[in-house]
């Protein structure tokens, strides 16, 4: 879970991971996808911003409530 508010940051993700659940729900996050990201059971971005740069997106669902910036990568 990414929440955090205040002051805009990013949060970078530059390596593979599996997760189980992702949620990001931060008006004033990022959330920078450059490795692979592979979701056992999906993740909302409720609010912020997503990132994906790179890599690959994998596994469950992810649901854009809110902003994506897809500059490369792969959805498998």
């Amino acid at each position: 879970m990414i929440d955090a508010v205040g002051a805009n940051y990013t949060v970078t993700l530059n390596s593979d991971i599996p997760i189980n659940s992702l949620l990001v729900n931060s008006p004033n996050a990022t959330l920078l996808q450059a490795g692979t990201l592979t979701l056992a059971n999906g993740g909302t971005i409720a609010s912020g911003i997503y990132q994906f740069s790179a890599g690959t997106l994998a596994g469950g669902t992810l649901l854009i409530q809110s902003d994506m910036e897809w500059h490369g990568g792969t959805m498998a």
